[in-house]
Order: structure tokens, then C-alpha cells, then sequence
């Protein structure tokens, strides 16, 4: 018994020892044993034995030598990225993305599949599956694929996968976890689509650094993601994040949540164009009617809107500037509440920044409390436009980090 008991302690141990050295040399991008010991104020032998099993699995591989101040030089250590691959799932209002991605973040391959028509529970899921198992045909047999990660949004139950609600899609507790799982006998992990890119920032952005930071996802709707040092936040419901409603305009729009003046209602993409058609409509001068002709207004989409603004159109640029202040008075009390490091924004607006990120930092400036913006950022996504299937494999990745879901990849 206490042979047993021994013998389980040491094997935690190893599995532990084995994550924090996979975890230090991935921030680190190429380290020597030398210095992984020193930064985890673990032996030389403890470091080397497990460095030796971490090449034998093929995580990490040899580099080149590093600098010596004296006697041999140290052999580098560096992830082996290609060694495990990820699929990312990001389930939108009309389509599926899918990607394979590997353990740096870079996408191998990535496919986009609508919904059959008409949109139902049973075609967004079956698309789901088919989106999944066509993307892991292009799978090559020498990478292991680590586990499937899926974003949505609405609230979802990331501890059981579970999508609680989601409104775009009017359906209550639908296990998305159990369904992929069991079609695929592949590890699943589900949570909510602007939460994931927190996780994305973490792993394979820019801002690696940052250990607490909001992300704002400014897409067909508007959500967002909490890092609270270094770890996700969901919340005790699994609903933090929700910044899409905090009221911003007074006798605002009804938004989808049943309240009125939500940043949602002014900031989420199909708003920002609603509103531009509805100036159009009553006579405001836009290049958009240029560039759509004698088409009809409701064939306008966020890529005309850029299109325009890009050329020097008055009222896109109006309007952007507007949604950039409201987005600055949501930010205000996010800042006063929180004090981060940073807020990213990120989502398809993001790919109009340079006509709104100053009215964001005036905003931001003018209505948080000086002690509590001094020295926030605010910051446009390494993820521009909407990447959402990096965001997922990030899920993934996230948990390949800790021991027993590492472990569980060599049974």
C-alpha cells in the first residue's frame, strides 16, 4: 500500500514537473536546461531526466547551441510545434470555421461551412460534425490530435460543454461536448467565443505579457473575455464576460437581451450598418451608393462600410467615430472596475480601428478615474478581423498545460 502510494506520488510529481517544463520553454520560445532550472528552482538531474521524456514524447525538440561564458555550450530546447495539432471550431450566427492548428498557433489548414437551409438545431449541428470530420481528413497521421475546441456564443457551461443559452439559435442546454465526443473519440472542450480569444491573446498573440486584461469582441454581437492573473475568468455561472449589456445610451434601442441601451444595440455589427442604411435613407451623401449602384440598401454589409470608409466617406466615418465612444463608456466602467493592464479589441470591427480607437481613448480618458487609466492600454487584437478558430485550439492548448490532460495524451 505505501509502495502504491509512493509510487503515484512520484508519477504526480513527474507529470507536474513534465507541464511546468513544457509551459517555460513555450514562453520562452528556446531556453537551456541550464536556465530551466534556475527559473523553476528545480535540479539539473530532475530537469534533465524529464527534458529527456518530453523529447522522447516529442513536444520538445533540440535547438541550436546557445552562448556559453564559459566551457561547452548549452544545447537550446524549443517546442516541437508540430508534434500536436489542435482543431478549432468557431460555430457563427450562419457558418462554421474550422481549422487545424498547431502548437504555435499557425493554422495548417482551415475550411467555412453554411448551414443547410433552413437554419435549425438539427442542421447547425450536423454541420458542426461534417465541418469537423472533413478537416480532420486532411490530418497527418505523425501529429496526435490533442483535443477539438469549439467557441459559441451565449452562455456556455465550460466544466460540462454545454451551450446554457444561445440566442442566436433560440436553444436552451444542447451538450455540444457529448455529441462531438461521441461522434469522434477525441478529447472536447466548449466555451464561449469572445472567451476563447482571451486565451488566443494569451498563447499565441502580441500581448503575452499581459496578466490581466479585458478582451472586447466587436462582431455580429459584442462580448467579452476577462484574464485575471494569467488564468480565465468565467465566473461562478460561467457567464462572465457578458459587457456586450452594459447600458451605454440613454432611450437606446430594445437589444436581444429584453433591456434597452446596451452597448450590443450600437456597437454589434449589424447595428452599425442598420444605422448607416437608416441615415442613408433619409438623404444623408455616402460613396456607398456609389459602389452599391441601383441595388437595394439592404444588400449593404460591413465590408462596403469599410470600403467606403476607406475612401473618405463622412458618414461611415461619423458613425464609427460614435460607436468608438460608446465602446470608451463601456470601457470606462470596465477600467474603473477592474483596472487591467490593457483592453484588446478585437472581432470584425476591429478591422475599421483607425476610425474609432480615438474616440475610444477619449472616452476612456474623460470618464474613468485618473488612478485607474494612468496606465491602461487599449489595444487593437493580434487576431484582426475574427479569427475565433484560434481562439478554440487555444482552449485546448490552455489545457494541455495542466498535468493530467497532458498525461492523458500518452495512455
Amino acid at each position: 500500500m505505501n509502495s502504491n502510494m509512493t509510487l503515484k506520488r512520484n508519477s504526480r510529481e513527474q507529470s507536474h514537473n513534465r507541464r511546468k517544463i513544457l509551459k517555460k520553454v513555450w514562453e520562452n520560445e528556446t531556453i537551456s536546461r541550464a536556465e530551466l532550472a534556475k527559473q523553476l528552482h528545480l535540479s539539473p538531474a530532475t530537469v534533465s531526466s524529464n527534458v529527456a521524456e518530453l523529447v522522447r514524447m516529442n513536444y520538445i525538440r533540440l535547438g541550436k547551441e546557445g552562448d556559453s561564458s564559459g566551457g561547452r555550450k548549452p544545447i537550446m530546447l524549443e517546442i516541437n510545434e508540430d508534434s500536436l495539432a489542435a482543431v478549432g471550431i468557431t460555430v457563427m450566427k450562419e457558418s462554421v470555421l474550422s481549422s487545424l492548428v498547431n502548437l504555435k498557433g499557425e493554422v495548417i489548414d482551415s475550411r467555412l461551412d453554411k448551414y443547410t437551409l433552413p437554419i435549425s438545431k438539427d442542421s447547425i449541428l450536423s454541420t458542426i460534425l461534417f465541418s469537423i470530420k472533413k478537416i480532420l481528413a486532411i490530418w497527418n497521421n505523425n501529429q496526435k490530435i490533442c483535443g477539438i475546441g469549439i467557441g459559441m456564443h451565449g452562455v456556455v457551461d465550460y466544466s460540462s460543454g454545454i451551450s446554457i443559452f444561445a440566442p442566436y439559435f433560440s436553444w436552451h442546454y444542447i451538450n455540444i461536448k457529448t455529441l462531438v465526443e461521441e461522434e469522434f473519440h477525441i478529447p472536447v472542450l466548449v466555451d464561449n467565443d469572445a472567451r476563447v480569444m482571451v486565451l488566443a491573446e494569451k498563447w499565441f498573440g502580441k500581448y503575452r505579457s499581459l496578466q490581466n486584461f479585458i478582451f472586447l469582441s466587436l462582431d455580429e454581437g459584442v462580448g467579452g473575455g476577462i484574464m485575471v492573473d494569467g488564468k480565465l475568468f468565467r465566473g461562478s455561472g460561467y457567464a462572465a464576460g457578458e459587457i456586450g449589456h452594459i447600458h451605454v445610451k440613454e432611450n437606446g434601442s430594445k437589444c436581444i437581451c429584453g433591456n434597452y441601451g446596451c452597448l450590443e444595440t450600437v456597437a454589434a455589427i449589424p447595428r452599425i450598418v442598420g444605422e448607416i442604411v437608416d441615415q442613408i435613407r433619409l438623404g444623408y451623401p455616402s460613396y456607398i451608393t456609389d459602389i452599391i449602384g441601383d441595388k437595394p440598401l439592404n444588400l449593404i454589409d460591413f465590408d462596403i462600410v469599410l470600403e467606403a470608409v476607406k475612401k473618405g466617406d463622412d458618414l461611415c466615418k461619423k458613425v464609427l467615430s460614435k460607436v468608438g465612444m460608446y465602446i470608451g463608456v463601456a470601457s470606462a466602467d470596465i477600467i474603473n472596475f477592474f483596472n487591467p493592464e490593457a483592453i484588446i479589441i478585437g472581432g470584425k470591427l476591429s478591422l475599421a480601428w483607425d476610425y474609432f480607437k480615438e474616440d475610444v481613448r477619449e472616452t476612456v480618458i474623460r470618464q474613468s478615474m485618473h488612478e485607474c487609466n494612468k496606465n491602461v492600454k487599449i489595444l487593437r487584437s493580434s487576431f484582426v478581423g475574427c479569427r475565433g478558430d484560434i481562439g478554440a485550439a487555444a482552449l485546448v492548448v490552455d489545457k494541455i498545460l495542466e498535468e493530467n490532460f497532458l498525461q492523458s495524451l500518452n495512455k
